[in-house]
């Protein structure tokens, strides 16, 4: 169901890939959005996907700048989820890629 698909479970692991995909990829878009393809697909993104991922971090990012949210502190013994509009952007497509058809099943 959509609710479990966007539970707890897998919010806190999009936060996560998204900070390795931070680490991986530097802070260049195209190469964070290659990096998650990598790891969601084992594969490099089709350009139309790279290009409508690259558009879509970017709206989310101006989002996130225009309306920052305001993150509870972490749990103890936890890591701080990513505070920085970009990082959090990247934490919303890494839940789409978790949550898509194309990682969820295997053709």
């Amino acid at each position: 169901s959509v609710a479990q698909q966007n539970g707890g479970f897998t919010i806190t692991m999009s936060k996560y890939v998204a900070t390795r995909i931070g680490t991986d990829a530097g802070s260049d878009t195209g190469a964070r959005v290659k990096r998650a393809w990598q790891l969601a697909f084992g594969r490099d993104p089709p350009a139309a996907d790279l290009k409508n991922s690259a558009d879509y971090i970017a709206r989310q990012t101006a989002s996130f700048q225009n309306h920052p949210v305001k993150l509870p502190p972490p749990a103890k013994g936890k890591e701080a989820p990513p505070a920085e509009p970009p990082m959090q952007a990247l934490a919303t497509f890494c839940q789409a890629l978790l949550t898509s058809n194309q990682f969820l099943y295997v053709d």
